[in-house]
This record gives C-alpha cells, structure tokens and sequence, in this order.
C-alpha cells in the first residue's frame, strides 16, 4: 500500500505533506478591519473644475467612486486586508475635465 498518496495530492494544491492542510486552515478568515484614507488634490489645478471625484481600485479588481468632494482632501474608507490604487478626475457637471493618467497607489 502506497501511504504517500496524501503527500502528491497535497503537493498539487499546495501543501505538500498534507498534514499541514488542517493546521493552516485553523482560526477561519481574517477578520474585516477599516480604515480611513484621504487623496489631496487642489481644484485650483484644473480651471473650471468644480469638483473631485476618486476612483479607487481594489487589489481584487473592483473599481469604486469616491462620492464627489470640493475640499482638498477626499476621504473614504477601505477593508486594511487589500491594497488599494486611484485615479483623480476633476470634474464640472459631471463632466470630466481633466484626469491622472496613471494608477497611483493609496498610502
């Protein structure tokens, strides 16, 4: 009898020995914590715009929008157990006027 069985299948969805698979699993999910970040930026930098609107993105992919703001800083809050990236769009009406080429990331 072949008793390593355990151990190929344990290689092929990462956890070699298989022993170790209950061991890692122990204590279920982390547990969701918040945050709350803020994104600078200046009206006066883009003329005619009257306000700000953030797009954040996730480390899992999903895209929100900030609700749009008129000071100088957005805020909005985020799950800590992901990175997040963000665009800024200066808009008018709901118009964009002007927008960051690139994903910047949230420190």
């Amino acid at each position: 009898p072949n008793t390593r069985q355990g151990k190929y299948f344990g290689f092929y969805f990462g956890f070699g020995g298989a022993a170790t698979l209950t061991a890692s699993r122990v204590g279920g999910p982390v547990t969701r914590t918040t945050s709350t970040k803020s994104i600078k930026a200046q009206l006066a930098d883009v003329p005619a715009a009257t306000s700000i609107v953030v797009r954040f993105q996730a480390s899992d992919g999903t895209e929100t929008d900030s609700v749009p703001c008129t000071t100088a800083a957005c805020t909005f809050s985020v799950d800590d157990r992901q990175t997040y990236n963000y665009k800024v769009f200066f808009q008018n009406g709901g118009i964009t006027l002007s927008s960051s080429p690139v994903w910047l990331p949230v420190r």
